[in-house]
């Protein structure tokens, strides 16, 4: 018994096997090749989609080879080869084939076509043809492919109908053609399916003609796969053709409105129309009794059609004209016998929308009571759902609604639009059931059988296209407008319970409001407050302008005396021989220098008040800057009783970008200060440490620390603020505005540095700033270094510039006699001149010995000296280029100092003149 079990599963086992390679095999089957010759056809496969065996009609062929189980092999060829082959069965179909009888004997041919064509004539976009004036078209100058071609055949018998005369000109291609139009050589051009573009417009389209797969008569299976895949496809969407062709082509679809001459002329001469409208078919149409004025989708629909014919239309309210007394019937459903009972023919349905079943609890679709619009012929066979009923006829809508909602009827019928509208508007239907039903409604027109055929004719055609056209914007506007929002249509729309709530909400927004208001006011009076204060702040950025503005005028007015006066001393001391009077003039010296280091000091702290202050980018070497900080400063703190010590830590970096001046003179004040508040016997030590490299930036470490008096807590506080000075003891009487600190933290802040204090009173204190800073990569001395040296070798030689001339050009004649003093010291030639335009005429007429060098001041009356320096610069003298020309002025600031260089300046000395500067920049330039 075992072994009979045991056989039969091995039998069931090889059986299933069996099958499932049988099944296998089936599903494995190969696709059956079909050979589909692929070529251009204007308007259907364009030359993208024959390159690339793509478009429309693949898409189409895709479909139909899907329900066939065909694999496509595309055959390329021109029209002359394929037609032959598609006859002797070398391939199987052509797509977009044009069908005539004498093909049809011929080929197959399924039994629906595959795409549509139309013959359209297009223009450039700012041609003002039309094809709403077909008169303005006579005697255009048209491009066309051949006398023979279709769309040219096509064009001739519309023109001979419309009696229009066309001229031709003949091109190779489409392509060809259209090139003619953009650029002028034709009016228009014909194409199938011409696509606008930016260039140009189609303004006709005429003769639709239908495009189909041809397949070969040698095998009828072809053929036969084709009218299966496509009842298939339309089993599955009936609008498979028009939603492709829409997609693909939607220039297939007629979207040019056009009117013949016999059509033109008829409405010419035809009197504005009556047409009836109402209020029983809203939200399709309205009448509003108070303006008189009609509204709704379908008169929105008759102003456009007046739009596209030029017909005239008379709205006229069904109260007052019986439907037997007008021209037009605006809207009536679907029924042909009844509308020629009253005398009226009846157009083309141009709108569809479903019909909607609303019901309470369930509907009664047996001998049920089915509430009916009066004029709508509606019964129980109309509706599959339906097996009978007993209609009920109401006035409209509203009334149908109200009697299924009182139960007088137990469900009504109307259509998508109407029922959404009533449902809507009132809260009293929210809750009736809608349900959407298989059968449609269609709206149509009512014309008077005594108007022209003709209009008729305009006026059928017209409504469909309109419709077509802005049906969709037309309902939606309509619905929005007919549910326009009002205090009424909200509360209506409501349930109690909402309203309640609004109510509530209501009075919360008033107390809302009422608090708004109140800071609103509030807020206003804050503005207010704040525009004066920003008026206020305006006034004082005015006002600090303009002390700004002085500071910088009075500063160049101080300067130009206080020059005179240092350079009468300087002067004074080496003729002087008496040591008392040289004791004297060196105070005074001093004196005048303090005064000086006063002037930059506010000079300094108006400018960075007004953010004006620069900070420059310069090559200098860092040695250079300790020595000259080493040498200053240890003549000092030997004069005041001070040990004075220099430590450097790990420098590694010293040719440095940066600002030499003002790191000189951040550190010239903390140095100045050790100093200062250090008692006799004390210590100063200035610090440098290399603290960090990092990305091509070095990161300098300076530090003053001193034995002086210190600090007080309190005054650390403010120690950086303006005008700030520490009290003394000990009858200390140290001089100073009390800006050097402050200046001194500003310039370290615009350096990209910090400042640190630390300080005890009685022991002393420790000031240390950190300083960024770019090295350059080749290191090399700096010109200021070279120069210094060959001053120290040349004045151990006693320098002597004999032969050399200078132009010094400088309108205070004691700035000039000092100059003049220095230079002749040295045995320098010089000429001198008042203004800029005096030093111009020296320089280009000298015609003994040239100058070697022209000390320049600035502001000057008549030409000032950037004026100068650029005629100069730009004249036709041999020297012209090469002179150097040194700036010598009370102008001192970082932009003074560019504008000059950018003038064609070479060099530029501050006043009061400091001779060993003077000297340096002379040997450097006579040196050249």
């Amino acid at each position: 018994m075992r072994k009979k079990r045991t056989c039969f599963s091995v039998l069931m086992l090889l059986s299933f096997f069996l099958s499932l390679q049988c099944f296998l095999f089936a599903q494995e089957a190969p696709k059956r090749e079909v050979r589909v010759g692929w070529l251009e056809v204007t308007g259907s496969i364009t030359k993208e989609d024959y390159e690339n065996e793509s478009g429309y009609a693949r898409n189409y062929l895709d479909k139909i080879a899907l329900y066939n189980n065909w694999k496509l092999v595309f055959v390329k060829e021109s029209f002359a080869n394929l037609y032959p082959m598609l006859l002797s069965g070398e391939i199987d179909i052509i797509p977009s084939f044009g069908y005539s009888e004498e093909r049809a004997q011929l080929v197959f041919y399924p039994n629906m076509e595959m795409s549509y064509a139309y013959t359209t004539l297009y223009v450039k976009q700012e041609s003002l043809l039309s094809g709403n004036n077909l008169s303005a078209l006579n005697h255009t100058r048209i491009g066309a492919l051949s006398p023979d071609e279709i769309n040219k055949v096509k064009l001739d018998e519309f023109a001979k109908e419309n009696k229009l005369y066309f001229s031709y000109d003949y091109f190779a291609s489409y392509d060809d053609i259209r090139q003619a139009v953009v650029d002028g050589r034709v009016t228009a051009g014909i194409e199938p399916n011409h696509k606008d573009d930016d260039e140009t417009k189609t303004i006709l389209q005429i003769d639709p003609r239908k495009g189909y797969l041809a397949c070969t008569p040698v095998d009828q299976s072809i053929v036969n796969g084709v009218n299966f895949a496509q009842e298939k496809l339309l089993e599955v969407n009936p609008n498979f053709l028009n939603d492709l062709m829409k997609r693909y082509h939607p220039r297939s679809i007629p979207t040019k409105f056009v009117l013949s001459r016999e059509e033109q002329d008829t409405i010419y001469a035809a009197k504005p129309l009556r047409v009836l409208v109402g209020n029983r078919w809203q939200p399709y149409e309205f009448y509003d009794a108070r303006t008189k004025s009609f509204s709704g989708y379908i008169v929105d629909l008759f102003k456009k059609v007046s739009d596209i014919t030029g017909l005239d239309f008379d709205f006229v309210y069904e109260g007052t004209y019986s439907d037997t007394a007008v021209d037009i019937v605006a809207l009536s459903e679907n029924n042909l016998a009844k509308a020629e009972k009253k005398g009226y023919k009846i157009t083309e349905p141009f709108l569809s929308l479903p019909f909607t079943l609303i019901y309470k609890g369930k509907p009664k679709l047996e001998d049920g009571k089915t509430a009916v619009v009066e004029g709508i012929s509606l019964n129980s066979t109309d509706f599959k759902s339906f097996t009978s009923w007993t209609s009920d006829y109401y006035q409209n809508a509203n009334a149908c609604l109200e009697a299924l909602r009182k139960g007088k009827v137990d469900q009504t019928i109307l259509d998508s639009f109407t029922a959404n509208y009533e449902i809507e508007r009132k809260r009293k239907f929210s809750n009736l059931s809608v349900q959407i039903m298989d059968e449609s409604f269609d709206l149509c027109t009512l014309v008077h059988e005594d108007i022209d055929p003709v209009i008729f004719h305009v006026l059928n055609k017209s409504l469909f296209y309109a419709s077509a056209s802005y049906s969709n914007f037309l309902l939606l506007q309509n619905a929005y407008k007919s549910n326009e929002i009002g205090l009424g249509s909200i509360i209506n729309k409501m349930p109690l319970d909402i309203v309640l709530l609004f109510v509530i909400l209501f009075f919360i927004i008033v107390i809302v409001f009422i608090l708004y208001r109140a800071k609103y006011s509030k807020e206003k009076l804050e503005i207010k407050k704040n525009l004066q204060l920003q008026e206020a702040l305006m006034s004082a950025e005015r006002a600090n302008e303009a002390k700004t503005n002085f500071t910088s005028r009075i500063s160049h007015e101080i300067r130009s005396p206080l020059n005179a006066v240092i350079g009468y001393m300087s002067l004074a001391k080496v003729e002087e021989k008496n040591p008392l009077a040289i004791n004297y003039l060196a105070k005074a010296e001093t004196a005048a220098k303090q005064l000086l280091t006063l002037l930059n000091d506010v000079l300094d702290m108006s400018r960075i008040e007004s953010g004006k202050l620069q900070i420059s980018k310069k090559s200098f070497v860092l040695s250079d800057v300790i020595d000259i900080l080493s040498t200053l400063f240890y003549n000092e703190s030997t004069v005041a009783g001070l040990d004075f010590v220099v430590l450097q830590e790990n420098v590694a970096h010293e040719q440095l970008l940066g600002d030499q001046l003002r790191l000189l003179q951040v550190l010239t004040n903390l140095l100045s200060n050790a100093i200062k508040f250090t008692p006799r016997g004390g210590k100063v030590i200035f610090s440098i440490k290399e603290e960090q490299f990092q990305n091509g930036i070095v990161y300098m470490q300076f530090s003053v620390q001193d034995t002086g008096v210190g600090i007080s807590p309190t005054f650390l506080e403010k120690i950086f603020s303006p005008y700030e000075r520490q009290s003394m003891q000990n009858n200390m009487r140290v001089a100073g505005t009390g800006l050097g600190l402050a200046i001194t933290k500003n310039i370290v802040n615009l350096m990209d540095g910090t400042i640190r204090v630390e300080s005890k009173v009685g022991e002393g204190s420790t000031f240390t700033v950190l300083l960024p800073f770019e090295i350059e990569t080749v290191e090399k001395e700096s010109e200021s270094k070279e120069s210094a040296n060959l001053i120290k070798d040349q004045i151990e030689e006693k320098l002597c510039f004999e032969g050399k001339k200078v132009l010094v050009v400088e309108d205070n004649e004691m700035n000039t006699e000092i100059i003049s003093a220095i230079l002749n010291k040295y045995k320098i030639e010089i000429d001198t001149a008042v203004n800029g335009e005096e030093a111009l005429s020296l320089f280009m007429n000298t015609e003994a010995k040239p100058y070697d060098l022209i000390l320049m001041d600035i502001q000057m009356p008549v030409l000032d000296g950037y004026e100068a320096t650029k005629k100069i610069r730009s004249s036709n003298h041999p020297q012209a280029k090469t002179i150097p020309i040194i700036a010598m002025t009370a102008h001192a600031f970082v932009e003074d100092v560019s504008r000059s260089l950018a003038c064609g300046m070479n060099s530029h000395l501050t006043k009061p003149i400091d001779v060993h500067e003077l000297l340096k920049t002379l040997l450097l330039y006579f040196e050249k």
